[in-house]
């Protein structure tokens, strides 16, 4: 098993757990800190431990980590570590281009600013092959990036951010699969795990919601969160934008004693003209 330190300091751990009844300190098989990794930070979401690929016709179990919120460079980066070792196999950083040069503070709306709002990953899902190989991960980020990772290659130096920012045609600038705000334009945290399924029409089908519930003045945050649903069509690197999304509503009705919620603005959706949908979560 894996688990973190949650909201003390950051760290990282694993345990071997085969036969409960023989656990000793030497059935623990790592752990990292801070000395070893400073884009740790305080990882209060959920990983997932799993098989990608290793050459042709093997696997190498990893863990794949969010960073977590609250690290050394406050920014929102991908870990993924091998089981056996604890060796960092791959780090994605979204604030850094596949060239491995950072992002400017002024760049895509100012998310890598420095000193700007707190950034870290929160929780990871992931999608196989017919292998049961990990190719793919999505993960949300506090400041409201909704992120695609490319695991499909053999070599890890090849896994990297599946959506690329359209105004470089280079393909070396990476940019979030969709961004979250709300009518008023406020960022939209996304913590909780996003839900990747197959959409009918090929590709993936990712429904999320966001918020978050950790910090002090959380308890009384009155920002409207949402729920959404996206279509991450095969092979389109592009970001998907709401626009591209249609939005619906709450109806609600007392019957016998019974509050009843129905969705509206339905009418009229089609996946031939929209890349999705999205509910605000208002009373």
């Amino acid at each position: 098993v894996m688990g973190s330190s949650g909201a003390g300091l950051a760290g990282l751990f694993a345990l071997d757990v085969t036969a409960p009844d023989q656990f000793d300190q030497s059935k623990v098989l790592w752990d990292i800190t801070l000395a070893e990794e400073l884009d740790l930070g305080k990882v209060m979401g959920h990983g997932y431990i799993g098989s990608v690929k290793d050459g042709q016709n093997s696997g190498r179990w990893v863990a794949i980590v969010p960073n977590g919120h609250q690290s050394a460079n406050n920014r929102a980066v991908l870990l993924v570590i091998d089981m056996a070792t604890g060796q960092t196999l791959r780090k994605i950083d979204t604030c850094k281009k596949n060239t491995g040069v950072d992002f400017a503070a002024n760049e895509q709306g100012g998310r890598c600013d420095p000193n700007g709002a707190i950034n870290g990953l929160a929780n990871v899902s992931v999608i196989f092959d017919a292998n049961r190989n990990v190719v793919g991960a999505y993960s949300g980020d506090y400041q409201g990036n909704l992120w695609k990772f490319d695991l499909s290659s053999s070599d890890p130096n090849n896994w990297r951010i599946a959506t690329e920012d359209p105004n470089d045609q280079s393909g070396n600038t990476p940019a979030p699969l969709f961004s979250a705000v709300n009518g008023t334009n406020q960022s939209q945290p996304i913590t909780a795990v996003p839900r990747a399924s197959t959409h009918p029409y090929g590709g993936s089908y990712v429904v999320f919601g966001t918020g978050k519930f950790f910090e002090y003045p959380d308890q009384t945050n009155n920002e409207v969160q949402s729920i959404y649903g996206l279509w991450v069509r095969p092979g389109d690197k592009a970001p998907i934008t709401k626009a591209q999304l249609q939005g619906f509503g709450f109806a609600e009705n007392v019957v016998n004693n019974v509050v009843e919620r129905t969705l509206t603005g339905t009418g009229g959706f089609s996946w031939d003209i929209k890349r999705g949908w999205f509910v605000d979560l208002v009373p």
